[in-house]
């Protein structure tokens, strides 16, 4: 699975948004966002497609009062020419991302089609869409016994997953 440096804690990457019926596509700087439900794109991209609406989402900030922001389908590869996968048809809603520098915010809703990894001991994130589930690495977690009064680290363990349409199963600890 592709990884690349954190950039002061966050988790960027190159991407490309593209409009899934002509196949343009703008190349954009994005962020990992495990907080956004949706992704979001930075309107003056969504412009330079340009898509149509497909509608207008409600949608309220940490900060802010719910403002209605348009909602489009668009096409994503994520990381240098999408090395971290991509994921086609993906809802996104267009909002101004300048005071952010960024022109895309990945939402969960990109997230849960794949693996996110974020190693802040290591200053790394690795990224994988788009990937099925049979396929994707073995993830890893520090496992930790707790003694009443103490607590203690022994290692880490790993666990792989498989999923299949009908079933799945995890092997591990």
């Amino acid at each position: 699975m592709p990884s690349a440096p954190l950039q002061h804690g966050a988790a960027l990457l190159p991407a490309a948004v593209a409009d899934p019926t002509t196949g343009k596509s703008l190349p954009v700087l994005a962020r990992v966002d495990t907080g956004a439900d949706q992704t979001l794109v930075d309107t003056k991209v969504i412009q330079q497609l340009p898509v149509s609406p497909i509608g207008d989402v409600p949608i309220e900030g940490v900060f802010g009062s719910p403002e209605d922001e348009r909602e489009y389908t668009v096409n994503l590869l994520l990381g240098p020419n999408g090395s971290y996968g991509s994921v086609p048809l993906v809802r996104v809603l267009a909002t101004d991302l300048t005071p952010l520098g960024l022109q895309a915010l990945i939402g969960v809703d990109v997230l849960q089609t794949g693996v996110f990894g974020y190693d802040g001991l290591a200053g790394t994130f690795s990224l994988a869409v788009g990937v099925p589930a049979a396929t994707r690495p073995a993830r890893a977690f520090w496992w930790v016994l707790a003694i009443p009064g103490t607590a203690a680290v022994f290692g880490t363990a790993a666990w792989f997953a498989h999923q299949s349409s009908r079933s799945s199963r995890s092997a591990g600890l």
